[in-house]
């Protein structure tokens, strides 16, 4: 049988907010509507400026078996 899972209030709360069906009350929605998913609860532990920054190890790294080009660069 499934277990029974249980998620923290803010998880569900931006999970809803990101997939309102309105787009303008969308979580996200507007010029600068990055800002206010940056400032969702969900992220406070989250410092944004040492990921833009390269400064924070990913927590999980596919591998590539070194066929893929990685020429993507923020």
């Amino acid at each position: 049988m499934y277990s029974q899972i249980s998620y923290s209030e803010n998880f569900v709360n931006i999970v809803n907010a990101l997939c309102d069906k309105n787009p303008t009350t969308r979580l996200g929605y507007g010029k600068d509507g990055y800002k206010r998913i940056l400032q969702h609860p969900w992220f406070a532990d989250v410092n944004i400026n040492d990921i833009l920054q390269r400064k924070v190890d990913a927590p999980y790294k596919p591998a590539s078996g070194g066929h893929i080009k990685k020429t993507w660069n923020a």
